[in-house]
């Protein structure tokens, strides 16, 4: 068993197993047994010897008839298999070669493609399942998580994501050209002045009114009161009094006029290393704190929700999670290629999302969705290579889609090389 045990951690293994007739014994010869009486063991024990029993167990039952996986099942469950088999490569795509076997499409095997482009070929030959396009949204649980890790920050599979984008081209250095998706740029620089819609009543009305005639109602009274005519005095009287009341109500009058429900407001996408609460960057943005901006329900791993008075589910400050302010703190030192924290403000939504990253990401790329929102990609920039590299993946909601522009031809990285931080202390 051992042995058998030993076998299996070969790529290989795994799709000669499966290729096997299904109901069949499998004739096992052993170096030290008697060629004329191999050992019969059924092709579904074989499941039981491997280390990854749950989920070889699963392929084995569908090519014996016992469970149906839908075609993305079977390529998703099969990688994850041969990502546990490291032994018996003569390529750098064999992984990609293997899975190939157990598909109906098989591109031409290129020898000098790495392990991701021959996945990429595979991929874009059986692309019914769009199985490169749902890859690209996944958020990776750590750093420099492999691209057949395909294990999600949110606990998500493959085949609940619906890709809104299309991958119709491989480049070098492990990148693919994505078409269709919507994005933005992010502004670093400094927060700008934001423009909003609102409505006027008739309150908003009678107080504009006042407040821009109020001077000249208190100078007119101040001029008649001085002509001493009994009755221009009292006439001069009366709009002294109004224009002086006018003009000690005048920060009330500002408040009303320039406060209240905001209809809708230009759309920035405003970045910062780090963490401030929520009041003081509202009062960088507008001015003042009138409770306008509110943190992500569900936009990062790092947020938090809770409901309030009338059920309703309203985001949390991040950093009341222990874990998040101590990363929060930890992040104040971090070194290059460490990961640190942001902060990404959207105007549009009037949300705030605390994310992490290795590199402060200049936009975002909208290629899929789940669970009734929108991810996007946070993408940091290589001029040398002109490639977009996925730093992060958000949630965001739908209606962020109306404010964004359809870009064409993207070239997108999954994984960008770290620089090493300890090349300073030299």
């Amino acid at each position: 068993m051992a042995a058998l045990r030993q076998r299996g951690t070969r790529v290989w293994t795994l799709p000669e197993v499966l290729l096997i007739p299904g109901h069949s014994d499998i004739l096992i010869y052993a170096r030290d047994a008697k060629i004329d009486e191999p050992m019969r063991m059924p092709k579904h024990n074989f499941a039981t010897i491997w280390e990854d029993t749950p989920i070889s167990r699963e392929l084995i039952d569908h090519y014996e008839g016992n469970l149906i996986l839908s075609s993305l099942e079977l390529v998703t469950i099969a990688l994850n298999c041969l990502h546990n088999r490291q032994k018996g490569f003569y390529l750098p795509g064999d992984m990609a070669y293997a899975l190939m076997g157990l598909l109906r499409r098989r591109p031409a095997i290129v020898k000098s493609d790495t392990a991701f482009q021959a996945f990429a070929r595979l991929s874009l030959a059986n692309d019914n399942d769009l199985l490169l396009e749902r890859l690209i949204c996944i958020l990776p649980k750590y750093t420099n998580q492999p691209w057949y890790d395909m294990e999600d920050q949110w606990g998500v599979s493959l085949w609940d994501v619906n890709p809104t984008t299309q991958v119709c081209g491989i480049a070098a250095d492990d990148t693919v050209i994505i078409d269709g998706g919507y994005a933005a740029c992010i502004r670093w620089k400094a927060f700008a002045l934001v423009a909003n819609l609102t409505r006027d009543s008739w309150r908003r009305i009678i107080f504009a009114f006042a407040f821009r005639f109020s001077p000249h109602i208190f100078v007119t009274g101040a001029a008649l009161l001085a002509v001493r005519t009994s009755n221009l005095t009292a006439i001069g009287a009366i709009l002294l009094i109004v224009g002086l009341v006018f003009l000690l109500l005048s920060p009330y009058i500002i408040r009303v006029l320039y406060t209240g429900k905001i209809w809708g407001t230009q759309a920035w996408f405003f970045g910062f290393e780090g963490y401030l609460d929520i009041s003081t960057i509202e009062r960088h943005i507008f001015g003042t704190d009138l409770h306008r901006l509110q943190w992500s329900t569900n936009g990062s791993p790092l947020s938090l929700h809770e409901s309030n008075e009338y059920g309703e589910c309203c985001g949390k400050d991040p950093t009341a999670n222990p874990e998040t302010a101590k990363k929060v703190r930890q992040a104040v030192n971090a070194r290059m290629g460490d990961e640190r924290i942001f902060t990404l403000v959207d105007t549009n939504t009037m949300t705030v999302t605390l994310f992490s990253a290795v590199r402060p990401p200049i936009a975002v790329v909208i290629c899929g969705e789940e669970g009734g929102m929108q991810r996007a990609l946070l993408c940091s920039y290589d001029s040398s290579a002109q490639t977009l590299y996925r730093e992060s993946v958000l949630r965001m909601d739908t209606v962020v889609l109306e404010q964004m522009a359809r870009v064409g031809r993207v070239r997108l990285g999954l994984n960008r090389t770290n620089f090493d931080s300890r090349a300073d202390d030299a």
